[in-house]
């Protein structure tokens, strides 16, 4: 490749025209290694300059970038505490998804989350269905609902109305208690629960600040991870550095990657005590 011209934008973008009167547009990512005997890792996006990405997401990938410095940071001082960022990035969409039911119309609320929605919703299942992973003893871990990263889809406002106001300590139905209608999916390694079944409840247990819940089935999707890496533009094919698609959420751009550090210090969520 015949370079004509070099223009630096910043410390990591810069301008390339060849010789055939092409330009394109090169963006470094990188993050530093909590583990001083381990080196960083750096990626190059590499796209036409016609398709540099907008202000909106450069915006995004600064705000990822300060997430995943914030992660290095706990990393480096104690890795046990990456569990409680992954609870932290991932409480506004749970939020969300409480809230929703209350400011739409009856029937109205958003629907809960599979899991191959977290990162990358409209890539084809067969790279982001969690079937497509192993499967664990679901028996060997447990979801507590007062502070374990949960997301229900409570969407029936008479339902909710009715698990609000009877689940619970000192309520009518009393104290929360995991029955049959309550399937929860467990994926692994960030330790997220999935609901299939059960959505009002588990959302008044959320609310009530109590319950602890057997999955119905736990996943292990770091085989995922290992395909694929979040560079905060994009969510990249590692294999071959192509984008897969866009990243519009840091808080789960940067989620995905903390899996990587909670496999690396060998952090295991949602384990059964």
């Amino acid at each position: 490749m015949d370079v004509a011209a070099r223009e630096w934008i910043d410390e990591h973008e810069a301008k390339i025209t060849l010789q055939d009167g092409r330009v394109v547009w090169l963006r470094l990512f990188g993050t530093v290694s909590s583990n001083p005997a381990q080196p960083g890792e750096a990626v190059i996006t590499h796209l036409p300059f016609s398709n540099k990405p907008s202000k909106a997401s450069l915006e995004r990938q600064a705000e990822f970038t300060n997430l995943m410095e914030l992660a290095q940071d706990v990393a480096a001082r104690d890795p046990r505490g990456l569990l409680d960022l992954v609870r932290l990035y991932t409480r506004p969409i749970q939020t969300e998804l409480l809230l929703s039911c209350a400011k739409s119309p009856p029937h109205g609320g958003k629907a809960d989350i599979a899991p191959h929605q977290l990162f990358m919703p409209r890539v084809p299942l067969v790279l982001t269905s969690h079937s497509q992973y192993p499967q664990l003893d679901e028996t060997q871990f447990e979801v507590d609902l007062a502070k374990d990263p949960i997301l229900p889809g409570p969407w029936y406002r008479e339902r909710y109305a009715k698990a609000l106001s009877e689940v619970g300590s000192g309520k009518k139905s009393g104290a929360w208690e995991q029955d049959r209608n309550h399937s929860v999916a467990a994926i692994l390694p960030w330790g997220i629960a999935c609901v299939f079944g059960g959505n009002h409840s588990i959302a008044a247990g959320i609310l009530s600040g109590e319950g602890v819940v057997t999955p119905c089935e736990a996943w292990d999707m770091s085989g995922l991870r290992a395909k694929v890496r979040c560079d905060g533009i994009h969510y990249v094919e590692i294999e071959t550095g192509k984008p897969i698609c866009k990243m519009h959420d840091p808080k789960m751009g940067a989620v995905f990657e903390i899996g990587r550090l909670l496999e690396q210090h060998q952090i295991k969520p949602l384990r059964r005590l």
